[in-house]
């Protein structure tokens, strides 16, 4: 697998057979953004930590989806009902027209992510709960459900959400939500498939999550930590970048590096990452 670092101009030129997997830069947050190759859009959670009156959604994820040329997003996947993975999908909803609406599970308990979705069900949107395997599928690619499923039994509300794994030919990258190293170790002890060339690192980079057993099973290129606090020791902790130095795993930060966009070439073209330069700030938070 080849894997190259270009600044995000390269954008330009990239070739028609190409999926692009954007990993927004919302501050403390996540938002992942799939564009498959054979055109299908896909937002895997959208949301950030922030003050009354800032809607990530308007100010960073639909200009970029715009500035993308696309008008239309057809599966919007919310890992877990914490506000800073879904408090921009408002607007994602209203202006894109989505299609489908994953969960984690059923009934949410939380009053502003019951809110999101008595809207989507309001507009027409479909809500499905997926069980562990294959959710979508688009000729040799696919995002998976990885894990013996979500369940309420489990203690840590976060432990709940939903593993993904999107593999495309010979590239994988996992998005596992904000797992702890409770979920981290079970995952790694039912020998689910953790192998990927790119982990979103878990509960942006906190010591809580990114045990040294999940980053050797996936044993990933790049661990990438969706995040905007660097003066906190929380995101990221200091722990999380021992292990991964300790690893030899190089970690791309969005506080630092800014938006980042991998582009998967074909079935077995390998990838290129690249991230924004840090003096733009259309899709950056303020």
């Amino acid at each position: 697998v080849i894997f190259l670092l270009f600044p995000f101009r390269f954008l330009h030129w990239i070739p028609s057979d190409t999926t692009l997997v954007t990993v927004l830069n919302v501050g403390h947050g996540s938002a992942n953004l799939i564009e498959f190759r054979q055109g299908r859009v896909v937002l895997i959670d959208g949301g950030a930590q922030s003050g009354p009156g800032y809607d990530c959604g308007s100010r960073i994820i639909a200009p970029y989806l715009w500035n993308r040329g696309i008008r239309k997003v057809d599966d919007i996947i919310i890992t877990h009902d914490d506000s800073d993975h879904y408090n921009g999908i408002y607007t994602v909803l209203q202006r894109f027209k989505p299609k489908r609406l994953w969960l984690f599970y059923s009934s949410p308990a939380k009053q502003g992510f019951s809110s999101l979705v008595h809207l989507a069900d309001s507009a027409g949107v479909q809500i499905i709960t997926p069980a562990p395997g294959t959710i979508i599928s688009e000729g040799n690619e696919r995002i998976t459900v990885l894990g013996s499923g979500s369940t309420t039994a489990r203690q840590n509300e976060d432990d709940r959400g939903l593993v993904l794994k999107l593999s495309s030919g010979e590239t994988s990258i996992l998005f596992p939500g904000d797992i702890t190293i409770t979920r981290e170790l079970e995952l790694v002890n039912e020998g689910a498939d953790l192998r990927a060339q790119v982990l979103l690192s878990p509960h942006h980079g906190s010591a809580t999550s990114n045990s040294a057993a999940l980053l050797k099973a996936v044993s990933p290129d790049w661990l990438v930590i969706s995040s905007g606090d660097l003066k906190s020791s929380r995101f990221p902790a200091q722990i999380t970048l021992d292990t991964a130095r300790q690893l030899d795993i190089p970690v791309l930060n969005t506080a630092i590096d800014g938006t980042l966009v991998i582009a998967i070439q074909g079935d077995d073209g390998g990838y290129q990452l690249s991230r924004t330069d840090v003096q733009q700030q259309y899709w950056r938070a303020s």
